[in-house]
């Protein structure tokens, strides 16, 4: 079979099959990563960036408008480095595809050389040996090949071989992938993804696991009897307009809102053309649904108990907060630390979790709840920073400034040394303020490697317990208490540090964190020492030497 022609319809199922292969491979693509810790893993994040561009799509003949809704989608949803960048792949795609009907094989091949362009032009300094090299080199080692009377089976199999023989290339171009032994695995994961494409264009079946989303559903509460339905439906649809229900030119978003705000909150709803998109929480989707149903149909329609899941990420508020000079947008994990931040003021609290990046939706929704003259934003993990920028660019304010934080600690101490007493303080000087508070700590972790490693020089075997200073791996050993001692002795200035603070995580005890702080206090005695409950994941021993 030679497939001469691609539309929309067949371009989504294509990328469905993406989804269904990065699902198969999520967990090898996560362990491809160099650092042996489960901090916003690749196939993860590639995965949860593709599922919300497909989710958010539609069938649409016109492969235009189809990759314009696919991009879109993606871009909301995109988490971590390696999603935001699967993102701008796709984007540049919809970018040239953007006035085609249908296309052919070489008209794919240029939007492939286009996305990549996108994605280098999206980050700030390029790093070659990634996935931005396997999109680059991939495309352009076989554009040559390409012609008019290249068949779309032809090009994907090309291309996927080309991509192939980069991401065998990688660790000499990134030496610590070589150091680590691994291939680059946002590479493995965009090569996973055409695999996947590629097996529908074939008509072969794609290996599917359940989603993470799926197995939540799976393993829930009950809503059962005795329950009451506390917190309403989640509501969410997108309405096709009819001609013969409305003029569609004519159609009065203003009013279609208004009529949600009666009957519920937490509203999103957006118009496209004939399109409209709408998210809204309430006690009686039926009243909703009904009326929605007066201008047209529904293309697609999810509805959840807020009841069984009322824990899931919020990401709307139900009206905007009140009127502030400047307003913090914060990333966190674990109770403690949002409690903290909580009391420093800040106005919205993101959550960010191991394995979970804040996406760049998470981000805009944030914006929109907030009433102030500045934004000032601490993504707090450096796997974060370039879904925060995105967002920026996405708003265009230039009253949104992101401070990158690289972890819940510099987060606290660029907290700790803001002015709070003058309300009215010039924006730049509170920039400068917490940018001190940035600069002045090191964030000292210990956790569990949960593979065998290699990192600057440091053999590192699965179970062990690791030492990290501001993201580098120092020391290790199979006792934690070592690696708590002996790492800080590396440390070459905690000597004139005055501040030690302990930020206990969840997998850490009371007794082992009491013994942490007595060996702190006996082994820096100059220093003032502390103790947080942060109960924060993945690193049971955090602290903050400043």
């Amino acid at each position: 079979m030679r497939t001469m022609k691609l539309d929309g319809i067949l371009f989504r199922n294509m990328c469905k099959g993406g989804l269904d292969a990065i699902l198969a491979v999520e967990k090898k693509v996560n362990s491809l990563n160099v650092f042996p810790v489960p901090d916003g893993d690749t196939g993860t994040n590639m995965k949860l960036t593709l599922e919300h561009g497909v989710n958010d799509s539609y069938l649409e003949e016109n492969i235009g408008e189809f990759s314009k809704k696919l991009a879109r989608g993606m871009l909301l949803g995109a988490r971590g480095n390696s999603g935001v960048i699967l993102s701008q792949l796709f984007k540049g795609i919809s970018k040239h595809l953007k006035n085609f009907d249908t296309i052919r094989a070489i008209d794919y091949k240029d939007a492939l050389i286009e996305a990549y362009t996108t994605a280098y032009n999206a980050v700030v300094n390029p790093t070659e040996g990634t996935i931005l090299t396997v999109s680059r080199l991939g495309i352009e080692n076989i554009k040559d090949k390409i012609t008019n009377s290249t068949s779309f089976e032809e090009l994907f199999e090309l291309y996927i071989a080309s991509m192939k023989d980069v991401l065998e290339e990688t660790p000499e171009m990134l030496p610590v992938l070589k150091e680590a032994g691994v291939l680059d695995s946002g590479g493995a994961g965009l090569i996973a993804i055409y695999e996947g494409m590629n097996a529908i264009l074939l008509g072969k079946e794609v290996p599917h696991v359940l989603s993470v989303s799926d197995k939540k559903k799976e393993n829930r509460p009950l809503f059962d009897e005795n329950s009451i339905l506390e917190y309403g439906y989640s509501l969410e649809f997108i309405l096709q307009l009819q001609k013969t229900k409305c003029d569609i030119d004519s159609f009065d978003l203003d009013s279609f809102i208004s009529f949600l705000k009666e009957h519920g909150e937490s509203i999103v709803a957006l118009k496209d053309e004939s399109i409209v998109k709408v998210h809204v929480h309430t006690m009686k989707p039926g009243d909703i649904l009904n009326y929605a149903q007066n201008y047209g149909e529904f293309v697609s329609l999810k509805m959840e108990n807020m009841s069984i899941e009322h824990n899931e990420v919020i990401k709307e508020a139900k009206e905007k907060l009140p009127h502030k000079h400047i307003a913090y947008v914060i990333v966190a994990q674990g109770e403690g630390f949002k409690e903290l931040y909580k009391n420093f003021g800040c106005d919205v609290i993101l959550d960010g979790g191991k394995t979970m990046n804040t996406s760049i939706e998470e981000f805009l929704n944030a914006f929109d709840i907030i009433d102030a003259d500045e934004i000032i934003v601490l993504p707090n993990n450096k796997n974060i920073h370039l879904a925060a920028e995105q967002a920026k660019n996405i708003k265009d304010k230039d009253h949104i400034h992101i401070l990158h934080t690289n972890s819940l600690v510099e987060g606290y101490f660029a907290l700790s040394l803001m002015d709070t007493v003058d309300e009215n303080i010039d924006i730049n000087q509170q920039l400068e303020n917490m940018i001190s508070g940035i600069k002045s700590v090191h964030t000292f972790g210990v956790t569990m490697a949960v593979k065998d490693s290699s990192y600057n020089g440091i053999k590192i075997q699965r179970g062990e317990f690791i030492s990290v200073l501001d993201g580098n791996i120092i020391y290790t050993s199979k006792e934690k208490k070592l690696a708590v001692e002996e790492g800080l002795k590396l440390i070459s200035d905690i000597w004139d540090k005055e501040i030690i603070i302990l930020f206990k995580g969840k997998n850490l005890d009371d007794d082992e964190a009491d013994d942490i702080v007595r060996v702190l206090e006996e082994n820096y005695p100059n220093a003032q020492v502390g103790r947080i409950d942060g109960d924060q994941d993945t690193y049971g021993v955090l602290i903050g030497i400043s």
